[in-house]
């Protein structure tokens, strides 16, 4: 029972995985008599990272407590929506880099062939490059 005052998620964990911890440990506290109060819902809320931060503020801040079974829901649909803004943002940076490297090796092309001459980085001269 004093694991459950302990927990944390770390930012690496698995939401349903740290969700079924959660319930096993709210399972000891019943199966010793006590009950379920709004203070072990905040301990709950408080094992979050820091990542978790704006989700903890606006359920802290509601007049009531959710229960359990409504934090349970409301975790998993952040977590799946973090899950689909997380797989966004992978294919975002992804083509972002593939567009700074296109434009990186088109600077590279245009340098090339730009048709007036160059000079050779190694005697100085135009009109041709030392490798």
């Amino acid at each position: 029972m004093n694991n459950f005052y302990k927990m944390s998620m770390q930012e690496t964990s698995s939401m349903v995985d740290f969700l079924f911890i959660v319930k096993d440990l709210l399972g000891q506290i019943v199966g010793v008599g006590d009950v379920i109060r709004d203070e072990d819902v905040l301990t709950v809320l408080n094992a979050f990272p820091d990542s978790y931060e704006n989700f903890v503020q606006s359920v802290s801040a509601q007049w009531t407590l959710p229960n359990f079974d409504q934090l349970t829901s409301r975790l998993l649909q952040e977590a799946q929506r973090r899950e689909l803004h997380g797989d966004q943002t992978k294919s975002e940076e992804a083509l972002l880099l593939k567009f700074k490297n296109l434009l990186k090796k088109k600077k590279i092309d245009e340098g090339k062939h730009s048709g007036r001459p160059r000079k050779c980085h190694s005697c100085g001269k135009q009109g041709h490059w030392a490798n």
